[in-house]
Parts: structure tokens; sequence; C-alpha cells
């Protein structure tokens, strides 16, 4: 399991070589002189070192995305959160002079952007509700309104329907629709602590056949954004329109079909993480660095660590956003999705941040230098590292590795670490 290399030029070679690699190694961790010590090698195999790997589905916000998704399809089910400030409505526009307070849905189809789907031409009748819980937008999912608070229903805390409209097919033409909510917008303004926003979903989730988008406001396209469009009459008696763009928005999924809880993907050919779409995948692995099973020393100073994952990309022109960051419990393979999804690790410290595009088939090296150095030396009890999207708000692909079940011998994942060790100069072997 063990190799020697005593020169430097090897050395110097090896770490230009892990610097033109996807990601660069860490700089020489402590204990780590490349020109007075040799270097071992030690490659952890799936089948040497207890590996572990597994996915798991978990909700992910869409407070950065540039649209708004809303209705069913196929096993998925989106809602809407919007949420107008009432302190943006200026005081001249008094309540007594407010003849109608409405929605302003913004409705296009966009080549390449919103709309653009087969599942967007089918009419869909929408409903409109009142939230009863706050919601942060760059925390909301279909199970929690914010970080650390779930909702009391999954899917949102909301109302009766206080409104509806039908949309069908989107042209390229834009057109405009409008849903007067004026009870509402009103109560809002009189009772701001009861302004929670509201709550856009297919009238019935089970039937609907299709799914609208709308521009969210950080498409920068503010006149394309969901409006609060407000009408009244002015101190002169004229009648004047105002509007108001959202405080904040974002849309929460469900996918029927994976988020049931009792899933195992601990023995699949395949690893996912990323997210689209309000939705996403996580992978786990563990491998055993006990100096008895791995074969580094505890007092080994590693100069890089090498996670190796073989990489099946999805499309042609696929960007990845990968980072690795460090468990905070052990994981079975074996366990159901329910379990794997309250899984703790260290979201303030990401161990590799990179991204790739266009890259063929093969093997994709992540640097764990630090990481794979803190569990040799016991600073941190080793359960395990977690990919994902650094930002699953802003993340739109399903990056797939070869899992350590993968029939293909050629594409299952190992470590490869090379170390020093403090006893041993450079010369002890008795080179020049």
């Amino acid at each position: 399991m063990t190799s020697f290399r005593y020169y430097r030029w090897l050395v110097l070679g090896a770490l230009a070589a892990a610097w033109l690699s996807c990601a660069s190694p860490t700089p020489e961790p402590v204990g780590f002189d490349p020109y007075d010590r040799p270097i071992h090698t030690a490659v952890l195999k799936p089948s040497t070192v207890g590996w572990r790997d597994t996915y798991y589905d978990t909700f992910s916000p869409t407070g950065r995305h540039y649209r708004l998704a809303c209705g069913a399809w196929g096993g998925y089910r989106s809602r809407t959160l919007l949420r107008y400030d009432v302190a943006d409505i200026p005081k001249e526009i008094r309540v007594s002079k407010i003849t109608a307070i409405s929605l302003q849905i913004s409705y296009v189809r966009l080549s390449g952007s919103v709309n653009d789907q087969i599942y967007a031409y089918t009419p869909v009748k929408l409903t409109l509700h009142p939230l009863s819980r706050g919601f942060d937008e760059d925390r909301a999912t279909w199970w929690l309104a914010r970080a650390s608070r779930a909702w009391t229903e999954e899917g949102g805390d909301f109302g009766p329907a206080v409104g509806s409209l039908e949309l069908g097919s989107p042209s390229y033409q834009r057109e405009f629709y409008y849903v007067d909510i004026t009870p509402t917008a009103l109560d809002w303004m009189a009772n701001p602590a009861r302004n929670y926003g509201i709550l856009l979903k297919a009238d019935d989730e089970e039937i609907a056949p299709g799914i609208k988008e709308f521009y969210a406001t950080n498409a920068g396209r503010g006149g394309f954004a969901p409006l609060l469009d407000i009408s009244y009459i002015d101190d002169d008696g004229e009648k004047q329109t105002r509007y108001v763009a959202p405080q904040k928005d974002c849309f929460i999924t469900d996918y029927d079909e994976k988020f049931a809880g009792g899933a195992v993907h601990g023995y699949d050919e395949y690893l996912d993480f990323g997210c689209f779409n309000g939705y996403g995948r996580r992978t786990i692995v563990y491998f055993d660095l006990n100096p008895a099973v791995s074969g580094v020393p505890a007092d080994a100073s590693v100069v890089r660590a090498r996670l190796r994952m073989y990489y099946l990309p999805a499309g042609r022109d696929e960007r990845v956003y990968v980072a690795v960051y460090r468990l905070l419990s052990s994981f079975a393979e074996g366990a159901t999705e329910d379990t794997l999804e309250q899984q703790k690790y260290h979201d303030n410290l990401a161990y590799v941040a990179l991204e790739f595009k266009k890259t063929p088939p093969g093997y994709v090296d992540f640097y764990i230098n630090p990481l794979v150095q803190e569990w040799v030396a016991g600073k941190h009890a080793n359960y395990g590292l977690m990919i994902k999207a650094p930002d699953e708000s802003e993340a739109q692909v399903f990056p797939r590795f070869a899992a350590q079940h993968n029939a293909d011998e050629g594409r299952r994942p190992y470590l490869e670490v090379d170390y020093t060790l403090p006893a041993e100069p450079w010369y002890a072997a008795g080179t020049p």
C-alpha cells in the first residue's frame, strides 16, 4: 500500500501536477518540508478501508433565482411566495383615496428562459392565499419557513383563497393578468403585523397538468416581476396608479416521488449532488483513516490528499459548482432518506470550493489535504464528508459521480494520500 519517492524533483513534480489539476492542493501542512523528507503514498480503495457512500434528496431555497414557479407537473409541486412592504406605499396615498389594489402578473414566454417548456402550455388555475407565517426568501423550502422554523403544514401556512386566475399557453407577447386583493392589502396597511405575504398555488395540485413561471425581482427586470398595482384618486381628483415591487419573493417545491423518505441509495451505481428548481441532492462519503486500516500513521504530515471521483456529465455544457464539508455525525450506507435528511455537517467551512465546465467523463480530483490532516492527527472525529453545491439556491444541475458499487471498477472512487513522517530526513535512505 505504501511506496517511497526520495528525490526532490519527484516531490516538486507531484506538487506541480496537483496544482494544474481541478483544484490546487493546500500549501505545505505543518511538519512538511519538501526538501528534507521522503514522500510516502497510500491508496485507499473502497474494498480496503470500510468505504461508505450514498446520496439523499433534500429541499433547497430559491430566493436567489431569477424566476418563480407555480403549479404541478410529473410529481413536482411548486408554490410561489410573495411579500410586499406596506411601508413602500407612499403616505400621500391615503387609504380613503384607494379604489383598488391588485396583484399584477406579467406572463410571457421567452426562449431558454421562462415558460419555454412543455409543462407550461396547458391551462392552469392559480389561487392566491394570505400567508399566516413569515418566511425568509433565502431559507424557505417546502419544509421550512426560516432557517430553524418549520411550517406548521409542509408547503406553507396559509388561509383560504382570496383570488384566482387562469393562465393558458404563454406567448412571446407579454400579457398582464390582474387579481384584485383589495381587502387583503388594505388589512396589511391597517395591521402591518398581519402582513406575512401571499402564496400562489395551483387550485388542485393533484390534477394540475402544468407549471407557470414568472420573473422574480432578482432577474433585474423590474417591470416583469409580480407587482402590487394600486389605483387611487389623488388630491386633485385625478385617477392615478402606483406600483410596488415585492420586498421578497421565492418559490418552494416538493417532489413527491423522491421525498417519500423510505428510499435507500447506498447501493446505487451513482452518486448525485446539486440542485434544481427547489430540490437538491447531497452525496456523503466515509473511509476509515485508522492507521491499521489506511496505512497512514497518526504522526504523518499530509502533503496531498486527493479524493478521486469519476465524473459522468449529464450535458456537454454542464457547469458544476461543488463544495466539500466535514460531517458531524456518522451515517449508514443503507439508511433511508428520511434518516439521512437529518445529517449534520460543519456548514461554516468548505474544505473544497471549485467549479468546472465542459469537462469530459473521467476522474475529477478534490484536494482535501487539511481535512485529512485533521482526521489523521485526531483534531476531529472522522465521520466522513459531504459533497454538495456551495449555494443550493443558485445551482441548477445535478452532477453525477460513479459510486463504490459501480459495475465498472475503473470508475470507482478512491483516496490517494501523500505524506511525510517527522523522523525521516530525506538523506536517511542514503540519497545524495
